[in-house]
């Protein structure tokens, strides 16, 4: 059995229209379909909710690196987590709405089958520069 990758992919608009378009970014790492999304007001990076529970915070600054990379599959207990997941937030049940708070920087506000659900990540500062 092989799991089922969901993810986002990231375009250049401007490239779509040829046959070799190919994504900037394919962030997969949720496990069910994205029901949400919003970038960030402040820099390059990304919130995004998914059926499987998690809200990811993303930031597209970041690069992998290879050679890191290469090294880690060769372990065991190695489950490959993109470089550009900076934050990961789960129990969130059916969110259906994400979004930055426009007054209270850092802060993610969502709605799910609950209510509305208010946080930020601990490094939530050095997230945002």
């Amino acid at each position: 059995y092989q799991r089922r990758v969901h993810g986002l992919k990231i375009w250049d608009l401007r490239m779509i229209q040829r046959k070799e378009a190919t994504p900037l970014v394919e962030l997969g790492f949720h496990q069910e379909s994205i029901t949400s999304i919003e970038w960030s007001p402040v820099n390059d990076s990304l919130i995004a909710s998914s059926s499987d529970s998690m809200v990811c915070f993303w930031d597209l600054s970041v690069e992998g690196d290879e050679e890191t990379d290469q090294q880690m599959e060769n372990r065991e207990d190695y489950e490959k987590i993109p470089p550009q997941l900076m934050f990961l937030h789960q129990g969130i049940e059916n969110c259906k709405e994400i979004h930055w708070h426009p007054q209270i920087p850092g802060m993610i506000t969502l709605t799910d089958i609950n209510g509305f659900q208010f946080f930020r990540s601990v490094n939530w500062k050095h997230l945002l520069k």
